[in-house]
């Protein structure tokens, strides 16, 4: 990893700005230069502290990795439900309509969880090709909690993507899998990642338990423990990108991979929601503002563009992260102060 030395102006060279691109060259430790891109709002004042391109003036006065309400409040503006709501249309019914079910094990308790095979990275469908490890990464992985899962109480509800219903034989030999084959193929990261949130509303069950398929689910027995409404893990803040020098932070707040949650104590249903909450960041993309969810809001470390992020981190709501900025937005205010970070 590089850092910067010293002042950024004093350490930069060739120094561009086209519109709101900022185009230099940064001094590393080291005394050679490395390219650098930013979207740059030129009315606020960029430092170099600890090594790093910063903004100490768009951190909100926040403290790093604190997990008060606070200080979550100050990173992510809320969005209520009723907001949501008030977006809500039919343009994304399709993203999370059920064509098939195929119900083998009916219990109180599930492990909700998405397969797709898609680029994460994805804005639109085929933009980017798919990795060549998905098979190993996912679908493996998949299998290999599936041979280790021993819960007799917990069903397993599987939200499969729709070209890959010739899976549905293999994956149903385990008795304890539901699997939902959706009209959608997805996108890119989404919809498929928000499939797995369909169940934290479904009243059929007391617990839902919110996985990724990637990871091993040993997890589930210690947030079983959670007498909350929702319980995830205890969320840090993340230097996006160290490389170039953006000063963009992510908080995931709730952690879309490890999530308990009590169905029966929302009184929504959280399907249209995630679809209104959709319509209500399209909207936003043509706004004055499109990296907030009012005109008047400030840019900060935490929504300011990065990369391919043209709108802030998870905001385009096809790609990687979009799904956990659902749930700093929503769900986190509509499960506070009922919520439990383990």
């Amino acid at each position: 990893m590089y850092e910067c030395k010293g002042s950024w102006k004093a350490s930069a060279k060739n120094i561009k700005i086209q519109g709101n691109r900022l185009e230099c060259e940064l001094q590393t430790l080291r005394g050679d230069y490395v390219p650098n891109q930013l979207d740059f709002f030129p009315n606020f004042s960029y430092e170099n502290i600890n090594g790093h391109f910063e903004w100490p003036m768009c951190k909100q006065g926040v403290e790093l990795n604190n997990t008060s309400h606070e200080h979550i409040k100050r990173r992510y503006k809320e969005v209520t439900i009723q907001q949501c709501l008030e977006h809500l249309t039919n343009e994304y019914d399709d993203w999370f309509h059920i064509e098939k079910k195929h119900i083998q094990c009916v219990r109180d308790k599930c492990i909700s969880i998405s397969l797709f095979k898609k680029n994460a990275n994805n804005r639109v469908a085929g933009q980017y090709p798919v990795d060549s490890a998905w098979k190993k990464k996912y679908y493996d992985s998949l299998l290999n909690n599936l041979r280790q899962f021993e819960r007799t109480d917990m069903c397993v509800n599987l939200y499969l993507a729709n070209d890959l219903s010739d899976l549905i034989p293999e994956l149903s030999k385990f008795t304890f899998v539901n699997v939902f084959l959706m009209k959608s193929e997805s996108i890119g990261a989404q919809p498929g990642m928000m499939w797995r949130f369909m169940d934290i509303t479904n009243t059929s069950y007391k617990t839902v338990f919110v996985a990724d398929i990637d990871e091993n689910w040993n997890w589930v027995d210690e947030f079983e423990e959670s007498t909350s409404k929702l319980c995830t893990v205890t969320p840090t803040d993340v230097l996006i990108s160290p490389k170039p020098y953006i000063p963009a932070y992510n908080f995931p707040t709730i952690i879309g991979s490890h999530i308990a949650a009590k169905p029966r104590r929302f009184s929504y249903n959280i399907v249209d929601v995630m679809k209104g909450f959709i319509g209500l960041c399209k909207e936003r993309e043509r706004s004055r503002n499109p990296y907030c969810f009012e005109d008047r809001d400030p840019i900060t470390v935490w929504n300011q563009p990065i990369g391919d992020h043209i709108y802030g981190w998870g905001r385009l709501t096809t790609v990687y992260g979009f799904d956990e900025l659902f749930m700093k937005h929503v769900v986190y205010y509509d499960a506070y102060p009922d919520i439990e970070f383990i």
